[in-house]
């Protein structure tokens, strides 16, 4: 997909309404259009994943101190 197209079906996804929010909002939240789908999708994440006894973190997301 072309970015022109990605970047005119996202002039069409609206995910708040705008007469509820407060301006006092809007500078310090810069993604409170998005907030309620997020938390959204984290909450459903919650629900459906649940993980076992064993559970591996990739190497690349450790800070490596040695040599």
């Amino acid at each position: 997909m072309s970015r022109d197209c990605c970047l005119l079906l996202l002039r069409f996804l609206h995910f708040a309404d705008n007469t509820t929010v407060k301006a006092s909002a809007l500078n310090r939240d810069k993604l409170w259009e998005l907030r309620q789908f997020t938390e959204l999708v984290r909450e459903r994440c919650k629900e459906v994943y649940t993980h076992g006894r064993d559970l591996s973190i990739g190497e690349s997301l450790l800070l490596f101190k040695g040599r």
